[in-house]
């Protein structure tokens, strides 16, 4: 098997960047044939972009030497997630940001020699991070920018938050650790500011660090992707919790920030990694996820594979009138984030057909069986009165446009009891897909959304998830690795 060897120059506190400023002060005739053996044994480089693009303004005219010579007739693999220009530097191979660890592995795998990297710190931690993820029970995720171009990495910010034990929350660094968080952050060094207001910085760039490591336990995680500004979040004065962007309020400091998330839970040893790129409060990024663990052979995408703009475009092509409102400029709001939507707004008895005809239907019955539990009952007045599997009774008042959307009110609030939210979720589930009449669609995905009076964000949502399969051209893929 070839192996893999870096070669950088690093002084002894870990600098590494411009070595062509200082290094050489350092290069004696041992250093000079300790070189040139070890690049002599290699028949391939493994560049970064950035390294690759300087280099091959240099090195094609560099000749007349075995170190120069051999260089610029090995394979040059250079990885990427945006277009490079490799005509002047050849051969050159582009291997994509997000096939880095397979590709590294299948060139390890073939015949010819060792294979070395020059320089690309963040390249050597991207191929660590999976050994070192299986060491301690973290793992690395890998951020992928295809945008194309129209976004460089230093304009692509991630920003992770999440607790690393209960009621511990702590916000995600570019090494990989959380550290918890901090409300005097706001008037550290390196602070931002946005509409004069100050907020802690906790967000990094794809130029920062485009790979890091999850730690062993984080519940509750978020990863904020946004473009051309990081994100602006408020830490409560005790530390205990954070602000989250307010969709429906202009004066929140992320209004107008493009930005999507995922969410994720994660507890090495006891908790399996569960996470989805969410669309319940909007859309704004196009991202897909590829999950993949070693050991199970596991491997699967999944997410928006369209481009924004198709997105966009599509979306305002298929839903109705009322859900064309809920795009502009940098996002689609989801119903349940729209003051239209809300009661006394302008879409507030959306549903409410849907619901008469649904609530007039179980006047003379009701009956739902799923999981092997059964729930009966009847509607008399405003009130659905049932039964599970017997015991009860229970009840689940008649819902609202607004609850419905936002599975809230009488589907879901305090003073519920756990059963009446049960039932409480599968009735806004039911609602939204348009099937709430006829329990017998409740769990039959090819009767959702044809009702006509249904979740028409919901159903578009749905659709473009499931059109991973067929295209490839998502903005930004956020890829996760677990040994």
């Amino acid at each position: 098997m070839r192996k893999v060897f870096n070669f950088t120059h690093a002084t002894l506190d870990g600098y590494i960047d411009d070595p062509h400023l200082w290094s050489y002060d350092y290069a004696d005739d041992e250093f000079q044939q300790y070189a040139l053996e070890m690049t002599l044994a290699a028949d391939a480089l493994l560049l970064g972009r950035v390294t690759y693009e300087g280099m091959a303004q240099a090195w094609p005219n560099r000749g007349g030497n075995p170190f120069s010579d051999h260089v610029n007739a090995i394979t040059k693999y250079v990885v990427a997630s945006q277009p490079v220009d490799t005509s002047a530097w050849k051969p050159t191979v582009v291997i994509g940001g997000e096939d880095l660890i397979d590709e590294v592995a299948r060139l390890k795998q073939a015949d010819g020699g060792d294979i070395a990297i020059w320089g690309t710190g963040r390249l050597t931690d991207a191929l660590a991070a999976p050994a070192l993820g299986q060491a301690d029970g973290s793992f690395p995720v890998t951020f992928v920018n295809q945008t194309h171009g129209k976004w460089s990495d230093g304009q692509i910010y991630i920003t992770g938050l999440g607790q690393t034990s209960p009621g511990q929350w702590a916000y995600l660094k570019t090494d990989g650790t959380m550290a918890p968080l901090d409300h005097t952050m706001a008037d550290a060094p390196g602070h931002l500011t946005k509409n004069g207001r100050r907020y802690a910085n906790l967000s990094f760039t794809l130029a920062d660090s485009s790979t890091v490591r999850i730690p062993p336990q984080v519940q509750g995680g978020r990863l904020y992707i946004s473009v051309g500004e990081p994100m602006y979040i408020g830490i409560a004065p005790d530390d205990s919790g954070w602000a989250g962007p307010n969709l429906r309020s202009r004066s929140d400091p992320n209004f107008n920030t493009v930005f999507d998330w995922y969410e994720f839970t994660y507890q090495h040893g006891s908790i399996a990694f569960g996470g989805n790129t969410t669309q319940v409060d909007q859309f704004a990024i196009p991202l897909t996820v590829r999950l993949q663990q070693t050991s199970s052979n596991y491997d699967r995408r999944t997410g928006i594979t369209l481009s924004r703009a198709q997105v966009f475009k599509r979306y305002r092509a298929k839903v109705s009138r009322p859900f064309k409102s809920l795009a502009s400029r940098t996002r689609i709001l989801a119903p349940r984030s729209a003051a239209a939507f809300d009661a006394g707004g302008r879409y507030a008895n959306l549903l409410d057909p849907a619901i008469d005809r649904a609530w007039n239907a179980w006047r003379n019955g009701f009956r739902l069986t799923r999981l092997g539990q059964t729930f009966t009952g009847q509607v008399t007045g405003d009130r659905l009165t049932f039964t599970k599997d017997g015991a009860g009774p229970f009840v689940v008042d008649k819902p609202s446009s607004p609850d419905v959307f936002q599975c809230a009110g009488t589907l879901a609030s305090a003073g519920m009891s756990t059963t009446a939210l049960e039932l409480g979720a599968e009735l806004c589930a039911a609602f939204n897909r348009g099937v709430a009449p006829d329990t017998s669609d409740w769990y039959r995905p090819s009767a959702y959304y044809r009702a006509g009076l249904d979740n028409d964000y919901a159903a578009f949502s749905t659709r473009s998830t499931s059109a991973a399969a067929r295209t490839r051209s998502p903005m930004t893929t956020s890829t996760t690795r677990a040994r």
